[in-house]
């Protein structure tokens, strides 16, 4: 089992410092909602974010749009080996079920997540919940995991072993991926702290959706791998 765990995702709703600046009040005009009610976006925004702290990583709803769209697309959730944690730059985890559908349109999703910040809970007519967000740490979230190892990627360190994965699978450990969802800086010094394994996945530096979509292809890999070795030959 592998968790993906998103951290410091550029998703929030507009903070309450900034909802008198005349670019979150014309927003909230044109949209007929108030602002608390609104997804910041820097697109829209950004003279107004520049009054914000760390403003340079937030308000970019776009990044874990494209990371989820992929992640529940992969062979490694259809496969129900993955399961997917967002921490939002504000301390909050939104828990995906692996069988939700996410709007492909960007302003459909930003509408789903308005409804998702505002009722807490999004449900199917059966009433499984898709996604949920609550107030947790991610250090809190990890404690509840219990993974067997973390690994944290960050760029400037050394490549991701293969082989540490290959020993995860083969002794059916689960296994925690923390990667960074927010456009520019570093991780807070907690979020630093969670794990010593930290590793790269590309001499370059890539889009988080690059990055996750080179995590995910490498553990489809060595599954089949081994799946293969197991397979008596004919």
């Amino acid at each position: 089992m592998f968790y993906l765990i998103f951290a410091e995702a550029a998703l929030e709703t507009i903070p309450r410092e900034i909802w008198n600046h005349p670019a979150v009040k014309l927003l909230a005009k044109k949209t007929h909602k108030k602002p608390g009610k609104l997804i910041l976006d820097s697109s829209y925004l950004y003279q107004a974010m520049k009054e914000l702290e760390d403003f340079n990583k937030r308000g970019r709803p776009d990044i874990i749009h494209f990371c989820l769209l992929y992640a529940l697309g992969s062979e490694l959730n259809l496969d129900n080996m993955l399961r997917i944690f967002v921490h939002t730059v504000n301390d909050q985890i939104i828990r995906v079920n692996p069988s939700v559908r996410l709007p492909r349109n960007y302003p459909r999703f930003i509408g789903l997540m308005e409804q998702l910040f505002e009722k807490k809970v999004i449900a199917d007519s059966k009433g499984e919940q898709l996604l949920s967000i609550y107030d947790m740490k991610i250090s809190d979230l990890i404690s509840e995991l219990k993974p067997d190892s973390v690994i944290l990627l960050q760029e400037g360190k050394p490549m991701l072993p293969r082989n540490l994965i290959i020993e995860n699978i083969r002794n059916k450990k689960k296994l925690a991926f923390i990667v960074g969802a927010f456009p520019h800086g570093c991780y807070r010094q907690e979020i630093s702290k969670i794990s010593p394994a930290a590793y790269s996945i590309s001499k370059y530096t890539l889009d988080t959706w690059n990055a996750i979509g080179k995590l995910i292809s490498i553990c489809e890999d060595i599954i089949a791998d081994i799946k293969g070795e197991q397979t008596p030959s004919t």
